[in-house]
């Protein structure tokens, strides 16, 4: 059971092994349907893990590459901040 606490709004995200949920607990007058916000989140914690090829095989490897200062894209975001 999640609670929402005193600002009335939690999110909690539960994984194990290769599956997750995502859960949303508000108060009606913050969030009136939190699965709108769950499936949206959840989406795109699928899309990026299918756009970045990551599988519990080479989830190591992943992580190491994000260690060492992302892809190619992220270096190119970062340089233009610069």
């Amino acid at each position: 059971m999640l609670t929402a606490g005193q600002i009335g709004f939690n999110i909690a995200c539960m994984s194990f092994t290769d599956a997750f949920s995502v859960s949303i607990t508000s108060d009606d007058n913050i969030l009136a349907d939190p699965r709108k916000l769950c499936t949206l989140i959840e989406y795109n914690i699928v899309s990026q893990i299918k756009k970045h090829g990551i599988t519990p095989e080479n989830m190591n490897q992943w992580l190491e590459k994000k260690k060492e200062g992302g892809n190619k894209e992220e270096k190119g975001i970062k340089e233009k901040k610069n």
